[in-house]
């Protein structure tokens, strides 16, 4: 989560309006069908509308997506697919797997993945 956005997503607002919404779509991914538990901003928030309740909780401006939806709504991939296995080191850090080596592409799309799971807190939009 970005930082200018942290007040907003701890918010009782937000909470309220995710839920809402949620259970408004029956927890149902609106792109795929599947079962959805992030509610994303189609008009993304920045410094300057996070306070501007017309975007931040319209549900004009909600989408409830899947985990896979959300990252490519965000342009980021959420499988590594056909790429040698992988594991971590007690570090976190990638460590080659017993069955295969790790490719610097794998390397980039862990990135990826780690960067989205970190920096957007997991659910949000």
């Amino acid at each position: 989560m970005r930082a200018f956005a942290a007040r907003f997503y701890n918010s009782r607002a937000w909470h309220r309006a995710r839920r809402s919404y949620g259970i408004s779509r029956h927890h149902l991914c609106e792109v795929c069908g599947k079962p959805a538990d992030v509610v994303h901003h189609k008009l993304a928030l920045t410094p300057q509308n996070i306070h501007d309740p017309n975007i931040t909780l319209s549900w004009d401006n909600l989408q409830l997506l899947c985990a896979d939806c959300h990252a490519k709504a965000h342009g980021m991939e959420t499988t590594i697919g056909n790429r040698a296995p992988i594991s971590f080191a007690p570090d976190g850090s990638i460590a080659p797997h017993p069955e295969g080596e790790v490719g610097p592409a794998d390397t980039g799309v862990i990135s990826q993945i780690s960067s989205v799971a970190y920096s957007e807190g997991g659910v949000h939009g």
